[in-house]
């Protein structure tokens, strides 16, 4: 019974505040400033609007500004979403409490704020979104959740992002013509089904190959190779590994398919972070010879690592601003200054060299 447990689960109320011409940064900040909750979140979809509405954000002294983003290693975030659930149920917190974070913190984070305010990308992240509003129902009445439309917002490099937002305001215009059809509910069931309704049917219409799974090195698909596999089946057969008798339970390329398939498809690579322990990390590498160190080093680095794209990567390589931990190691560090304790990877104007 999904439309019994969608009420009986329902902690928020999603409310539409996208705007021709969309919210400069300013305007977003001043709208976060007038809500009346003690705490709110804000979920941006890049790094550079969460920066910059962090920015504006902490220049007001009525309340404590927190930062998120993929530019923290794993510790770093870890720490710091510990503090933030620490404060959020914290009796006797005097002041009010506001967190701006990319879209890191809509999943696999256990935490209840007041109000969310979500700038506009694919229903679905929004209803993500909406699950750290009232999380706990606690709330006398169901807890706001905006969606704004930053007018400086740039998703070229994030065409997923980008495709989920076209439809989303697709469909927020037609819930202001007729919210009846949505059973009044924006992140309702009847609005998610024709969310996904209009997003695989743009995918199909305009780029197959994004539910083909395509893997052109062996002429076939993951689909393929995870059912019939006929391709792989009719080389067995043309090579002698099999005969037209031969009785195949399981025709599957499971191996195959494992090692083509990737969850993440990005070309981004880690950097150390001289994050805390990661200092000390950076310089054991720097200065160690053997091999199964090496080893046991990178393993325990894992939670000092951000991940960058190659674009970024060779713009702070050519700015010496990162460096090779040792030469022909092919392992990269994040120089001190340029690594700030409150939003991660930084342009170093505030920070000064630790020798």
């Amino acid at each position: 019974e999904p439309d019994k447990l969608y009420q009986s689960l329902k902690r928020v109320n999603v409310i539409d505040k996208t705007k021709a011409g969309g919210w400069p940064y300013h305007e977003a900040a001043e709208f976060t400033v007038r809500q009346d909750e003690s705490s709110i979140l804000v979920v941006v979809n890049t790094k550079s609007c969460a920066k910059h509405l962090y920015d504006l954000l902490s220049q007001n002294g009525d309340f404590d500004t927190v930062y998120l983003s993929t530019n923290m290693c794993a510790a770093h975030r870890k720490s710091v979403i510990n503090s933030l659930k620490e404060r959020l149920v914290d009796p006797g917190r005097a002041r009010r409490l506001v967190c701006v974070s990319t879209q890191l913190i809509e999943a696999g984070v256990d935490i209840d704020f007041n109000c969310v305010i979500r700038s506009v990308c694919g229903l679905d992240s929004i209803a993500q979104a909406a699950g750290r509003c009232n999380r706990n129902g606690k709330m006398e009445n169901s807890g706001p959740v905006y969606i704004i439309n930053l007018s400086d917002e740039n998703l070229n490099h994030l065409p997923e992002i980008k495709t989920g937002q076209i439809i989303t305001k697709d469909i927020l215009y037609e819930y202001k013509t007729d919210p009846k059809s949505f059973d009044d509910a924006l992140i309702g069931i009847k609005a998610i089904q024709r969310y996904f309704a209009y997003l695989y049917d743009k995918y199909a219409s305009e780029n197959k190959d994004v539910f083909e799974y395509l893997c052109p090195q062996y002429d076939t698909t993951l689909y393929e190779l995870l059912s019939s596999n006929a391709n792989i089946t009719r080389n067995s057969l043309r090579r002698g590994h099999i005969t037209k008798d031969t009785n195949l339970t399981l025709r599957q390329s499971f191996k195959l398919a494992s090692g083509v398939f990737k969850s993440i498809d990005t070309q981004s690579r880690g950097i150390l972070t001289p994050y805390r322990e990661g200092a000390q990390i950076i310089a054991e590498l720097a200065s160690c010879t053997d091999p199964g160190k090496i080893s046991k080093l990178l393993k325990k680095a894992q939670p000092y690592t951000i991940n960058i794209y190659p674009y970024q990567f060779n713009r702070l390589y050519d700015e010496h601003k990162i460096f090779e931990a040792q030469e022909g190691l092919d392992i990269y560090y994040l120089a001190d200054p340029y690594y700030d304790d409150t939003i991660g990877l930084c342009d170093g104007e505030n920070k000064t060299l630790n020798v």
